[in-house]
């Protein structure tokens, strides 16, 4: 397979990742046929995996605290936007970015769990490409 990975034909493992594969896919056929989408989803090594497979690449290391002393709650913080009194003024005009090399270049972390770091490395980059 393109992902490097062989089911036994028939399996039960083969058919629990043809569904997931075949949900996935539609969903892929489905996204793409929106009007006015400003991207095209696709099939990757992750469309046969279950939702416990796929979170083990999405970042989360379970070491944060769920709040408490010294635990840190989203829910509880508030953003710089709302702190500041602008968090629902939007600007009347976007500047589309699609154009950029590095935007097309979609980064795999892999399982790091730095997505921070990714994405702070895709905003570098396409400054340094704007400027």
């Amino acid at each position: 397979s393109r992902a490097g990975r062989a089911y036994a034909k028939g399996s039960e493992e083969y058919h629990e990742r043809l569904a997931l594969y075949t949900s996935r896919a539609q969903e892929v056929e489905r996204l793409n046929t929106m009007p006015n989408r400003r991207w095209t989803a696709g099939i990757n090594k992750f469309a046969d995996r279950n939702e416990e497979e796929r979170a083990t690449v999405r970042g989360w290391k379970g070491m944060a605290s769920a709040g408490g002393p010294g635990g840190y709650s989203v829910g509880r913080a508030a953003s710089f936007l709302s702190r500041t009194g602008r968090a629902t003024v939007l600007p009347t005009e976007f500047t589309n970015w699609t154009n950029l090399e590095t935007v097309k270049n979609v980064r795999d972390q892999g399982t790091c769990g730095s997505c921070w770091a990714v994405t702070a490395g895709t905003v570098l980059d396409a400054h340094a490409e704007i400027h």
